[in-house]
């Protein structure tokens, strides 16, 4: 009796193989269905163009974000303003007074950026030391023996200070962190 549904059926495809021509039965079981490989096929112009864009995109967000630093306003618990100028590894670099109002907060942020790339240095840890015009920087020595540093404007007033440094040397590098990510840094509220 096998024999002759085998013979009736010889040759036909089961429902589900003819409504998925792309289908075939596995060697191995019968009962299995298996799809067909589907042919690899190149992505469209299109679809190039766009996964191209989007990679130069993240790659330059990428080289952007490590060759800058950030502004990040802050208000204070007594409702002033501050900011801090960030590295791209995102340690304080310098830090701003305090404002009455986030305008002139905003005013301080552009004075560094437009100051720090060209201010000189002055160091005034070395004896009898060249005094520089302004703006500059001027390097020296604390009262508990760190090394600081004042960002000062054309006008003379303090427009950012740094942390204390164990050594004049990484006060130095702190300058030139300033000077390098101040005038391309974005400002983050």
């Amino acid at each position: 009796m096998f024999n002759f549904i085998k013979k009736l059926f010889k040759g036909k495809k089961s429902p589900e193989q003819s409504e998925n021509k792309s289908s075939k039965v596995s060697p191995t079981s019968k009962n299995e269905v298996k799809p067909e490989a589907k042919a690899q096929t190149a992505p469209s112009p299109k679809r190039k163009v766009i996964t191209e864009v989007k990679l130069s995109a993240v790659a330059e967000a990428k080289q952007q974000e490590s060759v800058s630093g950030k502004f990040c306003v802050k208000i204070a618990n007594d409702g002033t303003y501050m900011f801090n100028l960030k590295a791209s590894n995102g340690e304080i670099i310098a830090t701003s007074q305090t404002y009455t109002t986030k305008s002139s907060c905003m005013k301080g942020i552009e004075s560094v950026k437009n100051n720090a790339p060209e201010a000189s240095i002055e160091d005034q840890t070395i004896e009898n030391y060249d005094v520089c015009k302004h703006p500059k920087f001027e390097i020296f020595e604390d009262s508990s023996g760190a090394f600081r540093f004042h960002l000062k404007a054309p006008n003379g007033n303090i427009i950012a200070v740094s942390q204390g440094y164990s050594t004049k040397g990484s006060c130095r590098s702190g300058v030139e962190s300033v000077k390098k990510f101040a005038g391309n840094s974005p400002v983050v509220e």
